[in-house]
């Protein structure tokens, strides 16, 4: 009965019938500044010079992905989970807490997040609302994708064209 497990129980999954639902535009971030301070210290750090909110949410992802190597190095995590900030002091890298804290972090910085499980594997990423759509991103990997156009996709997109999985420039 983890933060994971009860985020998991309120999932929505994704068809034709939750689709328009899904992909509404948030109405707000839940987050209240100032409650955090420790985690909008983090940021501040991660985004500092980026100028766009491309910028900002790409170097949240580089953040995400590196930390397991730049904190608690070569030292097994002494439990599971935890709270956002006990992910950054242990440098954890399990995919469901990395969706968890991403999407956290980007709420800080004002951007709406939601996370993403993919049934058929069980990997956990996450989706952030940001330059006005809804994008894909796994903060475990530093993955995600983008069109022809340089456009972030979501998940509706990849799944609707999933030639872009494939054909995603270095």
């Amino acid at each position: 009965e983890n933060v994971e497990w009860q985020k998991l129980k309120q999932q929505i999954l994704l068809c034709d019938a939750t689709k328009e639902y899904i992909y509404a535009k948030p109405s707000s971030v839940r987050y209240v500044q100032g409650s955090r301070p420790m985690l909008e210290a983090e940021v501040a750090n991660a985004v500092y010079g980026a100028e766009t909110d491309r910028d900002k949410v790409l170097k949240i992802l580089v953040y995400c992905r590196d930390l397991y190597l730049t904190r608690g190095v070569g030292v097994e995590p002494p439990y599971y989970g935890g709270t956002e900030e006990d992910l950054i002091e242990k440098g954890e890298n399990l995919c469901e807490c990395m969706g968890r804290l991403m999407v956290s972090l980007c709420e800080i910085l004002g951007f709406p997040g939601r996370i993403v499980t993919h049934i058929a594997s069980g990997h956990i990423t996450c989706e952030i609302y940001v330059d006005g759509k809804w994008s894909y991103f796994d903060p475990r990997f530093g993955m995600f994708y983008i069109n022809k156009d340089g456009v972030f996709l979501s998940v509706a997109e990849l799944i609707e064209n999933r030639h872009y999985i494939l054909n995603q420039p270095e």
